[in-house]
């Protein structure tokens, strides 16, 4: 999964993903696989873009995840969802 975001992360770390859907919220544990800056033109700040292996997820947001992906499969829909990540140590 493919996530935009402000601060640079470290790779190798652990991070709690929230993405809000229609079907409700999908909350994952994710590793940091990667990190890179994010090419926008017309941004304030700098941004980044980070690679992220699901490592956990409850039941239900499993079924979402699925649910989600399968509908939006072709459109790039999660890569381009709004998405926090906090970094937990």
């Amino acid at each position: 999964m493919l996530v935009v975001h402000a601060d640079e992360l470290s790779q190798g770390r652990f991070c709690n993903v929230e993405i809000t859907s229609s079907l409700g919220p999908i909350r994952i544990d994710c590793q940091i696989v990667r990190t890179q800056p994010h090419q926008e033109k017309n941004v304030e700040r700098p941004l980044y873009q980070s690679g992220l292996a699901i490592v956990a997820a409850d039941h239900q947001s499993r079924q979402r995840l699925r649910s989600f992906s399968v509908a939006y499969q072709g459109a790039g829909a999660l890569g381009h969802s709004v998405a926090s990540a906090a970094s937990r140590d």
